[in-house]
């Protein structure tokens, strides 16, 4: 799993989550999990050999369907994990953007495998983002307090 630092993790529902969301082995391969963003809606400024290089995948293997998942949190099964790693190594990544959530979700569809994908829409999130200042961190901690003191 991989969360941005003003992300606040609430572990109390992420376990619940993860016990009834998530697949048990062995059927937790190819598993990519987060909340999912749209790259249609970026500026576009990108001339046509750009296009070609960072679109062409997307436009052949998805149907000009181009998502990602956000870089607050996500999180991938260990396979797909090691595929992604794999990836920036060997391919040297030629398709990326420069935008970490981005470009490690491009890695992950290009698996050579279906990829699994669980999105998580706002009123499942078992997190905050963005969490800065002080009076964001005051409110989490004076609701979290009450609820564990129950």
């Amino acid at each position: 799993a991989k969360c941005d630092s003003d992300s606040f993790l609430h572990l109390h529902e992420f376990f619940q989550f993860a016990y009834k969301q998530l697949p048990p082995p062995p059927y937790n391969t190819n598993v990519f999990v987060g909340a999912l963003r749209d790259k249609a809606y970026w500026p576009k400024t990108h001339n046509e050999s750009d296009i070609v290089q960072y679109e062409s995948y997307f436009g052949n293997v998805y149907e000009g369907v181009h998502l990602y998942l956000a870089g607050q949190l996500y999180m991938l099964s260990r396979d797909l994990a090691n595929f992604v790693g794999q990836e920036a190594r060997e391919s040297r990544c030629s398709y990326c953007e420069g935008h970490e959530d981005h470009d490690v979700s491009a890695m992950a569809f290009h698996s050579p495998e279906p990829v699994k994908l669980l999105v998580i829409g706002r009123p499942h999130r078992f997190w905050e983002h963005p969490v800065k200042g002080e009076p964001r961190w005051k409110r989490i901690l004076t609701r979290e307090t009450a609820r564990v003191e129950g």
